[in-house]
């Protein structure tokens, strides 16, 4: 039987691995997009570690992934200012605080190392029970120091956005707020008044979920990212996977192994195996194609370019950007690589 954990660290580490992954294929070079898909691989650096030392039954091993826990929650903070920062200066990022941030949160990874900072754990039953030293106070007041400066950032510097950008930034900032307060409050404040660690951990691993939902609530309802053009494609590959597995199953399992070979007999996992070896052989016919037909392409027609791939790219451009100068500038870089042409000229009509 799977232990408690289980059932409360892997949904929350795959619902976490899937926002970032959609929010970074929605725009790869977009500055706050990167700033979340990191700020979110730290995160499940966090909870990985944790699950790991909460699983491991050995104790020197489980005191190793708490210190990475810790090391992981240092550049989480760091991150979370970045991301709030971005947002707000619209990718113009204060180069004096990130560089104020990115120093604290250098000089402090390497005392999550230390002896004083989690002197030991006992293995319990239900985990892990971390004992924390004297060093570990100093990540408190880092704590506090990164909630101060994002709600400055959020609430009470002045730029010019609109509500629609305020409320993503703010949904933003209160789920990362909401899972940050739970895991102090769990994982330190209230253990002093009695709370078993045990239920003060799980705490901790849920409140993200409030980071996963707020997020996706800016993104659906106020088009944070605007991550239409991702889901529309996972959509349509999700529909092709699954076409292609059930036509494959009835032709091969149902209507072939009833009629041709009736006396091979194969197990519901051989099927399943099968099957899926169908689909990634259908899905692969079109990148090796498009690899050889590239090679061939550079070596008899140099000055030829892919019409589709240009589409594509410059369709990614245009469903993740609404700034124009910043539209602009990377469509013409597109057209200047792909056509191999010295000048690219937009004109934009005002209506």
């Amino acid at each position: 039987m799977l232990k408690l954990q289980y059932y409360y660290y892997i949904p929350t580490i795959a619902s976490v691995l899937v926002l970032a992954l959609i929010v970074l294929l929605n725009n790869a070079k977009k500055l706050t997009n990167r700033i979340y898909f990191f700020f979110s691989c730290f995160m499940l650096l966090w909870l990985s570690a944790q699950f790991a030392a909460d699983v491991f039954n050995n104790a020197y091993a489980s005191l190793q992934f708490i210190r990475i826990a810790v090391f992981a929650s240092i550049l989480m903070g760091a991150f979370f200012v970045f991301l709030i920062d971005s947002l707000v200066s619209d990718s113009k990022p204060n180069h004096h605080l990130w560089f104020v941030m990115a120093g604290l949160a250098l000089v402090l990874a390497p005392v999550a190392f230390l002896g004083t900072t989690v002197e030991s754990v006992k293995i319990e039953q239900w985990g892990v029970e971390a004992q924390y030293g004297a060093t570990y106070n100093v990540f408190l007041v880092y704590s506090l120091l990164i909630v101060l400066t994002t709600l400055y950032l959020t609430f009470f510097n002045r730029t010019q956005k609109t509500a629609r950008a305020k409320a993503q930034i703010r949904l933003i900032y209160l789920g990362i707020f909401l899972t940050a307060t739970v895991n102090i409050l769990s994982n330190f404040v209230l253990l002093q008044f009695g709370l078993p660690q045990q239920y003060g951990v799980a705490f901790g691993i849920l409140s993200v979920l409030f980071t996963v939902g707020f997020t996706s609530f800016a993104i659906v309802r106020h088009k944070l990212f605007d991550i239409r053009a991702v889901v529309a494609r996972a959509l349509t590959y999700f529909m092709v996977v699954a076409t292609i597995s059930v036509i494959y199953g009835l032709t091969a399992f149902v209507f072939v192994g009833g009629t041709v070979f009736k006396d091979l007999k194969l197990t519901f996992m051989q099927q399943i195996f099968y099957a899926l070896l169908a689909v990634i052989l259908a899905f692969s016919f079109q990148p090796i194609r498009r690899f050889f037909q590239k090679v061939t392409d550079k070596i008899f027609y140099r000055d030829k370019y892919d019409p589709q791939e240009l589409i594509n790219a410059v369709g990614r451009i245009l469903t993740a950007e609404i700034r124009l100068n910043v539209l602009t500038k990377e469509v013409t870089a597109v057209i200047s690589k792909q056509m191999r042409v010295n000048k690219v000229d937009i004109v934009v009509v005002n209506d």
